[in-house]
């Protein structure tokens, strides 16, 4: 799954949320003039700021196969509402960020999109102005992991063409040049067995091998007998 359609799949649902307000699918910005920006906001249905953006903050992603890897989104619901102390305000913005909360924690996989979503933190809830408007403001804050195929695997510079599910025998003395992965972590190519056998005959690293460690048992008692006869 994309991160196109990964964000498309959150708005989404969060735009389906009832009486939300406005949603964007990303950052809006008007520059340094707030006062504008704060109006992109502006519930049509209500003629109050309630609204919400959804950006992405970062991602971390993992290797599962040759041909797959799993991501983490890292997205950020950024909430606006206008304050009104005679409404209650503050009340009315917090039930709409645990309205949103507990939709996607119903929906934890975006109705089979993607792997799991994150419990939603969040780290900010605070009054802020925008030009002469205040206004709640709130950074709802969670993960979204997917899995995505990376597609054709392409041509391998030994075994030619590679394709999901194909099994290729591999010659012993590829293991080890980051080629494949090692069948068992101990194991050594027929160069790295040289290098290590040169590395304990030369008392020093060769290659990527160490020397194996100096021994630390006393000489045998013949020979230490030997040299002090000498």
């Amino acid at each position: 799954m994309s991160e196109k359609l990964c964000r498309q799949a959150v708005y989404d649902v969060l735009k389906g949320i009832a009486d939300i307000g406005k949603v964007y699918d990303y950052d809006r910005s008007t520059g340094d003039d707030w006062a504008k920006f704060i109006e992109l906001f502006k519930d049509t249905r209500s003629s109050r700021i309630l609204g919400w953006e959804l950006s992405r903050g970062g991602v971390q992603a993992e290797k599962i196969s040759n041909i797959e890897d799993e991501s983490g989104h890292q997205y950020v619901i950024r909430g606006y509402m206008g304050l009104k102390d005679a409404d209650k305000t503050e009340i009315t913005f917090n039930d709409k960020i645990e309205l949103i909360r507990d939709t996607f924690r119903g929906n934890n996989t975006l109705g089979g999109l993607c792997l799991d979503i994150s419990a939603i933190s969040v780290p900010v809830i605070e009054p802020r102005t925008f030009g002469s408007v205040l206004c709640h403001y709130a950074e709802l804050r969670f993960t979204v992991t997917v899995r995505k195929d990376i597609g054709d695997p392409g041509e391998h510079r030994i075994y030619g063409k590679l394709e999901p599910g194909k099994t290729v025998t591999i010659d012993e003395e590829y293991f080890g040049d980051k080629l494949f992965e090692r069948p068992d972590p101990e194991w050594l190519s027929p160069h790295e067995k040289a290098d290590k056998d040169r590395a304990a005959e030369l008392a020093t690293r060769v290659g990527k091998l160490d020397p194996p460690p100096a021994s630390t048992e006393p000489a045998p008692a013949g020979k230490k007998d030997s040299k002090e006869g000498k």
